[in-house]
């Protein structure tokens, strides 16, 4: 079967047309691939820094209170005694007391005696 000039010119004005889109399609496909995942990874990293500045934000102001909590005279008076207390009690009692304390902990309420203990001193 033989093409006429109207057929031959078709065929050459479709595939110079079709292959030119073909390949903008492509590119343009895969730059906006690659672009959407640099905008999500800059998302992220603004994200994870915000997170980091909070965290050091609290974990400075928890240092600054608790440096401040450690000069007051009745902190310093009650660390001691309750160390000296400590002394007469080996490690082993120590660490019984601490697990049997934090298998309490969960369902312990204010008026209970080691909670009211702790929150009284």
């Amino acid at each position: 079967m033989r093409m006429g000039i109207r057929g031959k010119l078709v065929a050459t004005l479709i595939i110079t047309g079709v292959i030119p889109l073909l390949i903008a399609i492509s590119i343009t496909y895969f730059v906006g691939i690659s672009q959407r995942r640099e905008v999500i990874g800059e998302s992220f990293q603004q994200l994870s820094e915000k997170a980091r500045d909070n965290i050091v934000l609290t974990l400075v102001a928890n240092i600054r209170a608790i440096r401040d909590l450690s000069v007051l005279p009745l902190t310093v008076d009650f660390l001691s005694s309750a160390s000296e207390s400590s002394k007469s009690l080996s490690q082993e009692k120590l660490m019984q007391q601490a697990r049997d304390l934090d298998g309490q902990w969960p369902e312990l309420d204010e008026e209970d005696q080691p909670l009211k203990e702790i929150l009284e001193n």
